[in-house]
């Protein structure tokens, strides 16, 4: 039920009144069979709802009921979302320290997900599906500087944007590493390969470069975006697995 009040909301926005009680019969049963889990989502899914019908006191009855039950059954990919939209209400509302706050516990609940997936596979899709809670914290704290631009929001945002980078180059490097193993490239070996890469001692000698380089530096917005889309030079690597990779990831 709350898969088609999904789609009558969708669908033209014209009956909201028939989609909330989709969302109320779902609610419903969820309870009675007492699937919390489920619960849970169709909680979130009726507080964006009504967030979006601008009934904020309603939206956040809704959201932190849908909180308390995602984190008691310990789905933290449900917990995570749930947060974003929370911190999603106090951005409008103005309150920049709330919204950073819950952004931020987003994203540890869904870096706790990513890291306990099996499939590298998965780990690399599942951390693109939450790259959004990066950028929002990101837009948060260009809010904050340009409130406060003594404060050091700006070199915060960018070491946000460093941590996002980091983690997708990692999941690409072992996702290129995997690949080698399985066959790598033809007339040689993937030993030989992985000395080609570089591996873990280029990478992180540069990735500490990069995030320190811009630890201590304030700047502007502007500067920010600059930096979300850095040139970069990397010689000679590119022409290995890992460089393609690098010049992929950072690009």
């Amino acid at each position: 039920m709350a898969q088609v009040a999904l789609k009558v909301v969708g669908s033209d926005n014209t009956d909201k009144q028939k989609a909330l009680e989709y969302y109320t019969q779902a609610i419903a049963l969820h309870r009675l069979v007492q699937n919390d889990r489920q619960l849970a989502t169709t909680l979130k899914n009726v507080g964006v709802f009504h967030r979006d019908e601008g009934q904020i006191p309603k939206a956040l009855e809704y959201l932190n009921e849908a909180r308390t039950l995602s984190a008691n059954v310990g789905d933290r990919d449900t917990e995570a979302s749930v947060l974003s939209e929370i911190a999603k209400i106090e951005l409008a509302r103005g309150d920049l320290l709330s919204a950073r706050k819950l952004i931020e516990q987003a994203i540890a609940q869904s870096e706790s997900v990513r890291i306990n997936l099996k499939s590298q596979s998965f780990r690399a899709s599942y951390l693109a599906s939450v790259r959004k809670y990066y950028e929002f914290e990101i837009e948060v704290l260009m809010r904050l500087h340009q409130q406060r631009p003594n404060e050091g929001f700006d070199a915060a945002a960018i070491e946000v944007s460093e941590k996002s980078r980091a983690r997708s180059l990692l999941e690409l490097l072992h996702e290129a590493r995997a690949q080698i193993d399985s066959g790598g490239r033809a007339g040689r070996g993937p030993q030989r390969l992985r000395d080609d890469s570089g591996g873990d001692r280029y990478m992180r000698p540069l990735l500490n470069e990069r995030h320190h380089g811009f630890r201590h530096r304030r700047i502007s917005q502007a500067g920010v975006r600059r930096a979300l889309r850095p040139d970069h030079d990397i010689g000679p690597e590119a022409a290995s697995p890992f460089g393609v990779v690098l010049d992929h990831a950072l690009a």
